[in-house]
């Protein structure tokens, strides 16, 4: 069984990146062989896009965060 972990800003948006991702990892999730796990950066545990039930969703943050002052700041 291989690991795949998709890394996202925030799932729940509907923009081309979340569903891309979601339609990525659903067709790896369906193919089988392999165990799925989506990190959203900001609260991502209800997804704009549909997902398999098996993908499990991860979240850093619960709320938006300031990337500017938490990542990129002097």
């Amino acid at each position: 069984m291989k690991n795949v972990c998709f890394l996202i800003g925030n799932l729940n948006n509907s923009g081309g990146t979340e569903r891309v991702t979601t339609l990525v990892a659903n067709e790896l999730s369906k193919r089988g062989g392999y165990t799925i796990s989506i990190l959203s950066l900001v609260d991502g545990l209800t997804p704009f896009f549909s997902l398999n039930e098996n993908i499990k969703i991860y979240s850093l943050y619960k709320k938006k965060i300031s990337f500017k002052n938490n990542f990129f700041g002097a």
